[in-house]
């Protein structure tokens, strides 16, 4: 209903100023033309501040229903008085339409920038806009068809009916909820109706308020000129309502055309400093033109093509300016930019016109000239409305990020955007020691071969306490042994040791790292542990090797690559890339980002295992996220973090605002494959915390567990595979035979895998497991070592356990059996609350199973 109500008000604005012009031009000379303009400026400047309040204490649908209300009244009373003063309503109706019809046009847009985000908007603008250009059309073909079928004062009560259609249609408009909403706490804004005149000391407003004021000068300049030549053509009367009609016609097709075949196109395309210079560079070339050729055709060309460009792409790109701004500051301030500075630059237009017109007799050329002059003047102002429309995208992001309460059992969204380590993807780094990539081993530096054996043996050896001695106590001269301490990050126990140790030599060692990292052949969980070695390096090199790994089939090494690089980039401050090679990555990252955004859709019914659709949502938020990283390598990443939040939002407002940025300061290169990718989405899911992932997965195990006929073993087995995801060394299950009274382990996953073992039978009451069952009270620990109740100390030492956590499995006061895991890291609040409801979970398995 927008665009109909568009093409009702477009309409008519065009068959009212043929009519407006027609009467005028009728009932006085033209050389009175340029003083009704004047006056029509400063009423309109009057007007617009009186509006600019109503806007600022009303919503702008209901200002508009006045104004088209007190139109239409005006319209009739015009029509009834016409026969009594002829001279009197032309004054009214030019009056009329040049102060009412500006107003009306930008209330209406004001209701239409609160209906979409800045995003959005790109297509609903260029939707309205096309029905603003046909309604061109038709009220250029009514006022050529009333000319000839009507008298002049007839066609005031066809306005008056058209303005009653837009009423209906702005009634239709369904209303939108509010874009945001502020959060309890929030206290209301010191100054809620801020002042027109205040707002305009924002440089961006001004910039706005200096392209209007500058461009509605050039059209009063234009249609002078070609008011001019019209009336010294056709005279008065018929004829000229005629011209002026088939005029409008004309420019209304062209409009239409423009619209209809470049103007989606163009908006999606094209940036907006594209659009608003095409107007000022039209007029420089045509007024050249004029000046080289003067007469009818030449400024009815221009005339002409000046209004096509303002009607349709540049309309488009202004209204899309205002979208970044907050509610009462765009209700404040567009209706005095929209009008106030129109009619200012109206009047300055018609003054200079007058000035002409007064002091010399070839003041057609003159004027021609002043017009090309401020179209060159207007020329920079595009590139300074690009850069603010992007800073006000940031604002409104930035105000939408703080608008939104902090969630504390939330994780971070994004890694790469802050200092916060996820250590469940990549453990932390500890820094040991640091070497600069000049550093040189000492004139006293000597190899021990005799050590050098020694650390060979004890890496290659099968005993994990010599391979942890062996990577102790590490510096310049244990070179040579990182060949074998790579090869160690893939092993389970002394992974962590084994990085460690290669931190002191990571900068004289880059180039083997790099060589493991990139080599396809080496195992999978070495290339994926090597980018947090490498996070160390700030230098050049570590960081376009870290380039290159972004190149791996996995996913999660291209994941580590790039968190390690963005540590890389903020240490090194002298660390550059070529555009190129970082554009031909992202490229790349973007189709296998499209892969995940289709692996995530889990709409369908059929789907078999809901455990792969959460595993792949959260892909999804880490493939963003690393597109998001890439990107911060070529943009500013400020921008970048507020875009990348406001694509995590609900609120579709935050969203679009957050996608318009992107499309705005996107390479051309990226842009089209990467906004439609992003917008289709819809809001991206969160980067969750590990734990709460996992708890999450594991209510999907059980839940396909309760629709399945899998074997117990079978059951229990997934349900320890989740805790060992969730961060377990060591899962465990024991299920209750309570006639023999004792507990039978059923699954085993993690360090290992055997069920047989010593712990494979546990009497009742006998070792920890069997107390748990027997006092059905958990034992949940951080401190393995020196805790009594936890007899095989020297294992749990050699193995590097930290924490332990049991549960009884019970089920209607009915023991079922015992959980148990062991971690070679604390487990955190949520993790144990995450554990004990796998317990419950697992208890009801087997109690179903056993039932």
């Amino acid at each position: 209903m927008a665009a109909a109500t568009s093409g009702g008000i477009i309409a008519q604005l065009v068959a009212g100023k043929a009519v407006r012009d027609a009467l005028f031009l009728s009932s006085f000379e033209v050389q009175w033309l340029p003083y009704v303009m004047a006056v029509a400026a400063i009423l309109s400047l009057v007007t617009v501040l009186w509006i600019s309040r109503l806007m600022s204490r009303y919503a702008p649908r209901g200002v508009l229903l006045f104004l088209f209300g007190l139109s239409g009244v005006l319209l009739i009373a015009e029509w009834l008085a016409i026969g009594f003063t002829p001279s009197g309503v032309a004054v009214a109706v030019y009056l009329h339409m040049a102060v009412l019809g500006p107003v009306i046009l930008s209330a209406f847009w004001s209701l239409i920038n609160e209906q979409f985000d800045p995003h959005t908007a790109r297509a609903a603008v260029a939707r309205i806009a096309t029905g603003g250009t046909i309604g061109g059309v038709l009220g250029g073909l009514g006022a050529w068809r009333a000319s000839t079928l009507v008298n002049v004062s007839t066609t005031l009560l066809l306005l008056a009916a058209v303005n009653l259609f837009c009423l209906i249609g702005t009634l239709a408009i369904p209303r939108r909820a509010p874009h945001s909403l502020p959060s309890a706490s929030a206290e209301p804004p010191p100054n809620h109706n801020i002042s027109a005149l205040g707002a305009l000391k924002a440089p961006y407003l001004r910039n706005l308020a200096v392209l209007v004021a500058v461009g509605a000068a050039m059209s009063a300049l234009l249609d002078y000129v070609f008011s001019a030549q019209v009336t010294a053509a056709y005279g008065s009367g018929p004829g000229l309502l005629a011209f002026f009609s088939l005029f409008g016609l004309g420019v209304s097709v062209l409009s239409l055309l423009l619209q209809m075949t470049l103007g989606r196109v163009a908006m999606e395309k094209l940036g907006l400093a594209v659009h608003i210079a095409v107007l000022p560079g039209i007029i420089v070339l045509g007024g050249a033109a004029g000046l080289a050729m003067p007469g009818l055709v030449s400024s009815t060309v221009l005339r002409g093509a000046e209004m096509v460009q303002r009607n349709t792409l540049f309309r488009s790109a202004y209204e899309l300016l205002y979208t970044p701004l907050e509610e009462r500051q765009k209700r404040a301030t567009k209706a005095l930019i929209d009008v106030g500075f129109d009619r200012f630059g109206t009047a300055v237009g018609s003054g200079l016109a007058m000035a002409a017109v007064a002091l010399t007799a070839s003041n057609q050329s003159i004027l021609m000239g002043a017009v090309v002059l401020f179209a060159l003047a207007t020329l920079p102002l595009a590139r300074q409305l690009h850069r603010g429309y992007v800073g006000a995208l940031k604002e409104r992001m930035s105000d939408a990020e703080r608008a939104v309460p902090a969630d504390p059992d939330a994780s971070e969204p994004a890694q790469v955007f802050d200092e916060k380590a996820d250590d469940a993807v990549i453990e932390r780094i500890e820094r040991v020691r640091q070497h600069h990539d000049d550093a040189q081993p000492g004139t006293d530096s000597v190899v021990n071969w005799l050590e050098l054996k020694r650390g060979v043996d004890g890496l290659l050896s099968n005993d994990i306490e010599r391979q942890r001695r062996a990577l102790t106590g590490w510096d310049s001269s244990s070179l040579p042994l990182v060949p074998f301490a790579i090869l160690l990050l893939a092993r389970q126990n002394v992974h962590v040791e084994a990085r460690t140790a290669l931190h002191v030599v990571a900068a004289e060692a880059t180039g083997q790292l790099l060589d493991a990292l990139l080599n396809p052949t080496s195992a999978f969980v070495i290339r994926r542990r090597i980018p947090a070695v490498l996070a160390v390096c700030a230098s050049q090199r570590a960081a376009d090797g870290l380039l290159l790994g972004l190149a791996d089939d996995r996913f999660e090494v291209r994941y580590a690559c790039m968190r390690a690089l963005m540590k890389v980039v903020d240490q090194g401050s002298s660390i550059v890339f070529a555009r190129e090679k970082v554009i031909e990555t992202l490229k790349r990252e973007i189709e296998r980002t499209a892969t995940a955004f289709s692996e995530s859709d889990d709409g369908d019914d059929d789907e078999p295992n809901p455990l792969l659709g959460l595993i792949a949502r959260d892909r999804v938020s880490r493939s963003v996220e690393n597109l998001f990283s890439l990107l911060s390598l070529i943009l500013e990443r400020e921008g970048l973090r507020l875009c990348f939040n406001g694509l995590h939002q609900q609120n579709d407002h935050d969203r679009g605002t957050a996608l318009e940025y992107l499309q705005t300061v996107l390479p051309s290169e990226l842009r089209d494959d990467l906004i439609p990718l992003l917008s289709e989405a819809g809001p991206v899911p969160d980067v969750r915390a590990p734990a709460a992932l996992l708890a999450e997965l594991t209510t999907a195990i059980m839940d396909r567990a309760f629709e399945s006929n899998e074997p117990l073993v079978q059951q229990l087995a997934q349900f320890c595979g989740a805790l060992v995801g969730m961060g377990a060394a060591l899962a465990r299950v024991w299920t209750y035979d309570a006639k023999d009274q004792v507990l039978e382990m059923r699954a085993s996953v993690g360090m290992y895998t055997h069920i047989d073992g010593p712990h494979g039978r546990v009497p009742l009451g006998s070792l920890k497991i069997g107390m748990i069952a027997s006092t059905r009270t958990p034992h949940v620990t951080n401190q393995v070592i020196g805790d009594p109740r936890i007899p095989e100390q020297e294992w749990a030492q050699r193995e590097g356990l930290v924490a332990f956590a049991g549960y009884p499995l019970v089920v209607d006061d009915q023991l079922m059996g015992v959980v148990a895991l062991f971690a070679k890291r604390e487990l955190s609040d949520e993790t144990l609350s995450a554990v004990a409801k796998v317990a419950d979970q697992i208890a009801h398995a087997i109690e179903r199973a056993t039932s």
